[in-house]
């Protein structure tokens, strides 16, 4: 009687209805001598499932660019976007060797530089979100270097427009290790 009673239990667990009121009825007490002694069938209580959280839902975890109050880009450098009030415009993201392997090739005197070509990119790419269509002047300061382990943010500015319409742009960028300092790499 227990083998059976084990395996109706293990039927329901498993998801298969089974109507208990035959099974149950048919159990005797413990001295087997009173067959007819049948233990009734009674609803369990639900006060005990009623379950009432009192925790507040923490909010959702901002994990992209929108979430964090900025604008998406889809470039290979520049990840976030933010319009100023003052009408200039920050392009932000993040490069490493890890995220970039490519440029691992493009070493002088064993440090790994960005190209030129792209720093010129990053300007125009800013200069374009700001509507403008051309980069007049781009002066080269400091080559952008990348360390062989983390990485390097950048930040593009684009600066609001003069009287003539002509904007400034820079761009700069620094280590992600504590106390770092913005280097400056192309002004115009």
């Amino acid at each position: 009687l227990r083998q059976v009673l084990t395996s109706l239990a293990q039927l329901h667990v498993n998801g298969v209805t089974v109507d208990w009121k035959p099974a149950l009825g048919a159990v005797a007490t413990d001295d087997s001598t009173a067959a007819d002694s049948r233990a009734p069938m009674l609803d369990l209580p639900t006060y005990a499932f009623q379950r009432q959280r009192y925790w507040l839902d923490a909010p959702p975890a901002a994990t992209d660019a929108t979430g964090l109050g900025l604008e998406a880009l889809e470039h290979s450098f520049l990840g976030a976007a933010v319009p100023l009030a003052d009408q200039g415009h920050v392009l932000t993201g993040r490069i490493s060797l890890e995220t970039h392997p490519w440029l691992a090739d493009h070493r002088v005197l064993g440090s790994v530089l960005v190209p030129s070509a792209a720093v010129v990119e990053l300007a125009l790419t800013a200069a374009n979100r700001a509507g403008c269509e051309a980069i007049q002047e781009l002066t080269l300061g400091d080559p952008l270097s990348l360390p062989e382990r983390g990485g390097v943010q950048l930040q593009v500015v684009v600066g609001e427009a003069g009287q003539d319409g002509v904007r400034s742009v820079y761009v700069q960028s620094r280590l992600e290790v504590a106390d770092a300092v913005w280097v400056r790499h192309a002004t115009g």
